[in-house]
C-alpha cells in the first residue's frame, strides 16, 4: 500500500536552496537590468533568493531596486548536487511541479494496475501475475537508477506504480486463500509488520548512503526484489483458485507437495477429509461445492482433468466404474458485481470506505503541525507508529469480527480528525494546543493505518474466488483517487482551516455507520461462488458480529 513510507520520499528530497552567485555584471545587463552608469560591482547589492536574484543600486548609499532576474547560474543546495533527483536535475522553482508529478504518476499507475492486473489474476491465476509484476518492478527499479533525465524517469514511475499493485494485491489474496478460516484474519496484520519493517530499513539505508548519489539508494532498494527471478519455484498457486477453475491436476500437485512437506500420506488425507481424488473438493450426491452458481447443473457425464482412472474395487471383487463428473466452471467479470444487487451495494460501501481511508490518511498530515528534526529519524518514526495498529488488528480481528474492527478504527480516525481540527483551529500559536494536536495526529494515524489494514483483510472475504482480486482491485483503484484529491485540501484551508479536517472526519464517521450494513465474514469459509454468498447479509443487524 502506498500509505506506507517508501523510498520515493528519500529520492524526491528537496533540501533548502538558493540561486548560485553571479560570476560578473554582464550577466545582469543581458537580462533586463539597467546597468547604465554602473561599472563597479561594489555599487551593486545583490540578494540571492530561492528562485530569483534581487538587484539594488547602492551608489548613493540608499539602495534603489533595479529589478530581479532568475537564477542565471543555477542553484546551490545545502547538500551535494546528486543527493536526490530533485537536486541533480534542478526540479525547483518553475520546474518544481515536475518533482511532484513523479508521485502523481506512481499513484496513477497504482490505480491503473489495481483495476487491470487484478482482473488478470482472477482469470489467469494469482501466481503468474504476482511473479511477472515482481520481475517488472525489479527491472524498472534498476532502470530508474540509470535514468539520464526526468523524461525517462517519469514513465518508469508510472509503470512501477502499476506493477506494484500486481504484487501487493495478489500477495494479499494469496495469503488469505492459503490459510484456514481460523487464522486467515491474521495474515494482513502480519504482512503489515513486514511492510513496516521495510519502511524502517529504508531510512537506515538512505542514511548510510546519504553522501552518494540517490541512484545508489535506488539500486539497493531494487535489489531487494532480486529473488523475483527464482520466485516461480518458491511459491505455489492458490489452491482455492485452482479448484474454482477446474484445474484439478495442478491442485492435486499442490496438495501432494504439501503432504510431502508435512510427512502426510496423500491418499489417507483424501479419505480423512472426504475428498474426491479427481476434484479435491467435497462431493455429495453428485454435486460439487463451489464450482458453479447452480450445483445441480453438475452432471455425471464426463471427467474433467482427472488424475486417476475412475474405477473402484467392489466388495465382491468385480471392477466397477465410478460416476464421471463434469465440472462447469463459472467465470466472473466486473459486470457480475453490477448484476448482483446485494454484491453491488456491498461494493459501493467498500469503495466509499477505501476512498475515505485514503483521503483521511493524508488529511492527517494537512491538519497536523509539521514535525521538526532529522528527516531520517522522522521517516523511521513514521513507519514505527504503525506497528501498534498491527498489534491492535491482531487482537481484534478474530475476537470481535472484521466488521466491528473496521467500524472501531474508522470511528477512532474520524473522532481524532474532528478533535485535532478543533484544537488546531483555536490554538493561536499556543504550544500546549499544538502539542495536543500532534498527539491526536499520531492517534489518528494509528486509526487510519488500522482502517486500511482492516479493509485489506475484510474486502477480499466479501467476494467469490473468481472475483476476489477484481473486487479488491477496484477498491484500491478508488483509494488512489482519494490520495490524489487530498492535496487539494490545502485550497480549502484558504476558506477555513477547519474545513479539510471536518470533511475527512465526517467521512470516516459515515463509513463507520455504513459498515453496519455489510455482512460479517468471521467464521465463514471464503466463498467460491456468488451462490455461496446468498443470505450473507441476513446478519447485518446492529450488534450481531456473525458466526464464530
Amino acid at each position: 500500500m502506498d500509505r506506507k513510507p517508501d523510498v520515493d520520499k528519500i529520492l524526491r528530497y528537496r533540501p533548502p536552496y538558493r540561486c548560485k552567485d553571479l560570476g560578473n555584471l554582464t550577466e545582469l545587463a543581458g537580462n533586463g537590468i539597467n546597468m547604465s552608469g554602473i561599472s563597479d560591482a561594489n555599487y551593486l547589492h545583490l540578494e540571492y533568493q530561492k528562485c530569483s536574484i534581487d538587484v539594488y543600486d547602492n551608489r548613493t548609499g540608499n539602495t534603489t531596486a533595479l529589478g530581479s532576474v532568475s537564477c542565471l547560474n543555477g542553484y546551490e543546495y545545502n547538500t551535494f548536487k546528486e543527493a536526490s533527483f530533485v537536486t541533480e536535475w534542478d526540479l525547483v522553482c518553475d520546474r518544481e511541479e515536475l518533482a511532484e508529478l513523479t508521485q502523481t504518476l506512481i499513484i496513477l499507475g497504482q490505480g491503473f494496475g489495481a483495476a487491470t492486473l487484478t482482473t488478470f489474476a482472477d482469470r489467469y491465476g494469482r501466481k503468474p501475475i504476482q511473479i511477472i509484476s515482481h520481475i517488472i518492478i525489479f527491472g524498472l527499479g534498476l532502470g530508474m537508477a540509470f535514468s539520464p533525465n526526468f523524461y525517462v524517469l517519469a514513465p518508469l514511475r508510472f509503470l512501477t506504480g502499476m506493477a506494484q499493485q500486481g504484487v501487493v494485491l495478489t500477495t494479499t489474496i494469496l495469503n488469505i486463500e492459503r490459510f484456514p478460516m481460523e487464522t486467515r484474519g491474521y495474515m494482513e496484520p502480519m504482512g503489515g509488520f513486514g511492510w513496516t519493517a521495510g519502511g524502517m530499513i529504508i531510512p537506515l539505508i538512505s542514511y548510510i548512503l546519504r553522501n552518494v548519489s540517490w541512484r545508489y539508494t535506488q539500486i539497493v532498494a531494487s535489489l531487494w526484489s532480486a529473488y523475483s527471478l527464482v520466485q516461480y519455484w518458491m511459491i505455489d498457486e492458490s489452491l482455492r483458485w485452482l479448484v474454482a477453475n477446474g484445474k484439478t491436476k495442478e491442485a492435486a500437485r499442490v496438495v501432494k507437495k504439501a503432504c510431502r512437506w508435512n510427512k502426510v500420506e496423500y491418499e489417507s488425507l483424501l479419505d480423512e477429509l472426504n475428498l474426491d481424488e479427481n476434484l479435491l473438493v467435497k462431493v455429495s450426491s453428485g454435486s460439487i461445492s463451489g464450482l458453479n452458481d447452480n450445483p445441480s447443473t453438475v452432471g455425471t457425464n464426463h471427467t474433467h482433468d482427472s488424475v486417476h482412472p475412475n474405477i473402484d474395487q467392489s466388495p465382491n471383487g468385480t471392477i466397477e466404474e465410478k460416476p464421471k463428473i463434469d465440472i462447469k466452471v463459472r467465470k466472473y467479470t466486473i459486470l457480475d458485481i453490477l448484476k448482483s444487487k446485494r454484491l453491488f451495494l456491498n461494493s459501493c460501501i467498500l469503495w466509499y470506505a477505501w476512498f475515505v481511508d485514503s483521503l483521511s490518511y493524508y488529511g492527517l498530515f494537512i491538519i497536523s503541525s509539521a514535525l521538526a528534526g532529522d528527516r531520517f529519524v522522522n521517516f523511521f518514526l513514521s513507519a514505527l507508529v504503525e506497528i501498534p495498529a498491527a498489534f491492535a488488528l491482531i487482537a481484534l480481528i478474530n475476537r470481535i469480527g472484521r466488521r466491528r474492527t473496521s467500524i472501531t478504527f474508522h470511528a477512532i480516525t474520524g473522532v481524532t480528525l474532528l478533535i485535532g481540527t478543533a484544537i488546531l483551529s483555536t490554538a493561536n500559536g499556543n504550544m500546549a494546543a499544538l502539542t495536543a494536536s500532534t498527539a491526536f495526529s499520531l492517534i489518528g494515524k494509528f486509526g487510519a493505518s488500522g482502517s486500511f489494514s482492516a479493509e485489506f483483510c475484510y474486502t477480499p472475504e466479501l467476494y467469490p474466488t473468481n472475483l476476489r482480486n477484481a473486487g479488491i482491485g477496484v477498491s484500491s483503484a478508488l483509494s488512489r483517487l482519494g490520495g490524489m484529491m487530498s492535496p487539494f485540501a490545502r485550497t480549502l484551508t484558504s476558506f477555513g482551516e477547519w474545513i479539510p479536517g471536518t470533511v475527512f472526519g465526517c467521512g470516516c464517521i459515515v463509513v463507520a455507520f455504513l459498515m453496519k450494513f455489510l455482512p460479517e465474514t468471521r467464521g465463514r469459509e471464503l466463498p467460491q461462488s456468488l451462490a455461496e454468498m446468498k443470505g450473507w447479509n441476513d446478519d447485518t443487524k446492529i450488534g450481531k458480529s456473525g458466526p464464530i
